[in-house]
């Protein structure tokens, strides 16, 4: 009664490991290897059936019980077939995990590479075309400050040309903030000294950086990540 019980659970939980593995199989791609471990699966519940049947029938057959040790042998065949090819499913998606991560990287190396360069073209443009409009308008000033006698004028044109002269060095901040020329054109450690001198200046906090990269230049997508986590961390 025992072994009767054993039988039948042992039938039912092949089936379901069948069923469960014939599920898999559009995600094999049906693969070879995946489609012998399926049928082994089908074809051990069928043993075990031979076997049920050979216990309800009470006098077991010869031709049964040879059916029942062939199909062990074409069972373990299988198993060691399907076992040995499916390093090529492992592979295959060892590949596809490490194509998802390569598109990754490119998809943020683009997002970077955008942005980088759309500060860049931004600090230009605020550069090249703010920049000297207030250096004529100094110019203008400083000349019309000559000719001008009344101590009040004189005055007011000195505070107009110390403002045009902030706003001048306002646009040099942002400027190199937006895109800073010692990053692309002197690495990543002449960056960020040059950001830490510039904090120490406000005397606010103090600032010691050091560096062992010296001339050692990383990929350009790199520097820029870095010194911008820099920049945020010390703001």
């Amino acid at each position: 009664m025992v072994r009767l019980i054993a039988l039948i659970i042992s039938i039912i939980l092949q089936i379901i490991a069948a069923s469960i593995a014939f599920g898999f199989m559009k995600m094999t791609r049906y693969r070879l290897s995946w489609i012998l471990l399926s049928l082994s699966f089908v074809l051990m519940a069928v043993r075990k059936f031979i076997q049920l049947s050979e216990l309800l029938r009470g006098t077991p057959s010869y031709m049964w019980q040879m059916i029942d040790e062939w199909l062990g042998v074409v069972i373990s065949f299988m198993i060691i077939i399907g076992v040995v090819l499916i390093r090529e499913i492992f592979y295959s998606l060892k590949k596809a995990d490490i194509d998802r991560s390569r598109t990754e990287k490119r998809v943020l190396n683009a997002i970077i590479n955008t942005e980088e360069n759309e500060r860049k073209r931004f600090a230009k443009d605020l550069h090249d075309g703010l920049g000297p409009i207030l250096s004529t308008v100094k110019m203008s000033l400083t000349s019309l400050a000559q000719r001008i006698s009344d101590p009040s004028g004189t005055e007011i044109l000195s505070n107009t040309s110390h403002l045009v002269n902030e706003a001048i060095s306002t646009i040099k901040d942002i400027s190199n903030n937006l895109s800073p020329h010692i990053l692309e054109n002197f690495g990543l450690s002449s960056a960020i000294g040059a950001f830490a001198t510039k904090i120490n200046r406000t005397r606010a906090v103090k600032i010691e950086f050091q560096s062992d990269l010296e001339n050692y230049r990383l990929d350009s997508d790199k520097e820029v990540v870095i010194y911008r986590a820099v920049c945020e961390l010390i703001n």
